[in-house]
């Protein structure tokens, strides 16, 4: 759809604008307080067959939309054309004020689409006449504003069919400047510009360019709807192959992606089985390491047995050795030691008793001899 809108922009009679809005309420003294868009940038309308797709801006508040909006204002001097297709925007729209425009020609086909219209002002712009049944379909309108514009032919019937035109200025222009504001007075006015802004001693030939040049506008306009059918066509065909080709991407998708689930299976398949054969060789493998574990830990148990009945044997082998050497070495040294002690301390005691008895005698006797002296 992008893509679609991006190539619209290149047809040569068809262009698109996105206008920018500040939007307020205003009040006038026709159809009241509105809803209002006022242009905050200038958009460029330079070519006959703009088409306005959107309008950007912040609203009054969260209880107004773009069906609120009642009235159009700009005051830009890049509009040298209608803007089209407002409608579809701002359905309720009843005011289109464009003042200090570059407008040269508007008609009939400009205004069809604005069929609830009431207050039309194109103040000071370039326009130099209006065609035969220009107010058509614009039956409402209750105010018309041309004014300081460039008019000199006005067709004599524009304005039978408008009964609730109340406000009529024409004022600055070619062949009337006037302006009038009660319903009598617009009669009055719509008489001057029948005698004056459409002169009565036109020839043929003149006239008959009138009605070539209102023609070539209702052929131009004619070819601009069939365009723009083409054009919808166009975008529908393309939408239509987009839509085509979208399913066939979703197709191929979804082919591509049973593709992708079935080989990621085989393969998730294949892994188990080649985890699940590695698996199987890893225990087999435990397997034996176990059973010869198992066959060194008997081997093991065997030996230590073995051992620990050596060891057993060689405890008592050694218990009896000791038993020997104690009781047939050790033991009579043991006494003949303690009978040669025991001799010994016999004799040492009975030299001793000799001697004791000798020194104890020797004393005695002196002290007889010393008494004896005295």
């Amino acid at each position: 759809m992008q893509f679609l809108r991006f190539f619209l922009l290149f047809i040569p009679f068809v262009s698109a604008v996105i206008i920018n809005c500040e939007f307020k309420t205003y009040t006038y003294s026709v159809i009241g307080s509105v809803y209002e868009c006022i242009l905050n940038k200038d958009p460029s309308i330079i070519s006959p067959n703009i088409v306005i797709t959107s309008a950007n801006g912040t609203h009054y508040n969260s209880s107004m939309n773009h069906e609120k909006v009642a009235s159009f204002y700009s005051n830009s001097k890049t509009i040298h054309y209608m803007p089209h297709e407002l409608n579809k925007i701002f359905p309720n729209l009843i005011a289109i004020l464009i003042h200090y425009g570059r407008i040269k020609e508007i008609h009939q086909k400009d205004l069809e689409q604005y069929s609830k219209l009431r207050l039309l002002n194109l103040y000071q712009n370039d326009i130099t006449y209006l065609e035969k049944d220009f107010f058509k379909f614009n039956t409402q309108l209750q105010y018309i504003s041309f004014s300081y514009n460039k008019i000199n032919q006005i067709y004599p019937t524009i304005f039978d069919h408008l009964n609730q035109v109340e406000f009529l200025r024409l004022e600055s222009n070619q062949c009337v400047n006037k302006n009038k504001y009660d319903r009598s007075g617009v009669l009055e006015l719509i008489k001057e510009v029948k005698e004056n802004c459409f002169p009565k001693n036109l020839s043929e030939i003149e006239k008959l360019q009138i009605d070539l040049n209102e023609k070539i506008s209702i052929n131009f306009d004619t070819i601009k709807n069939q365009l723009n059918e083409k054009s919808s066509n166009l975008e529908s065909k393309m939408e239509n192959l987009m839509n085509k080709q979208d399913e066939k991407l979703k197709k191929s998708e979804s082919n591509l992606n049973q593709k992708v689930e079935s080989t990621a299976k085989k393969i998730t398949d294949e892994i188990q089985t080649l985890m699940k054969q590695q698996e199987k060789n890893l225990m087999t493998k435990l397997d034996e390491r176990f059973t010869g574990m198992d066959h060194g830990l008997k081997e093991m148990s065997q030996n230590t047995s073995n051992l620990k009945n050596k060891t057993s044997q060689k405890l008592v082998n050694l218990e009896k050795s000791l038993f020997h050497t104690f009781f047939f070495i050790a033991l009579p040294l043991i006494c003949l030691f303690t009978f040669f002690n025991i001799v010994m301390i016999y004799l040492c005691c009975r030299k001793y008793c000799k001697f004791g008895k000798r020194q104890k005698s020797s004393p005695s006797n002196d002290v007889e001899l010393e008494e004896r002296n005295l």
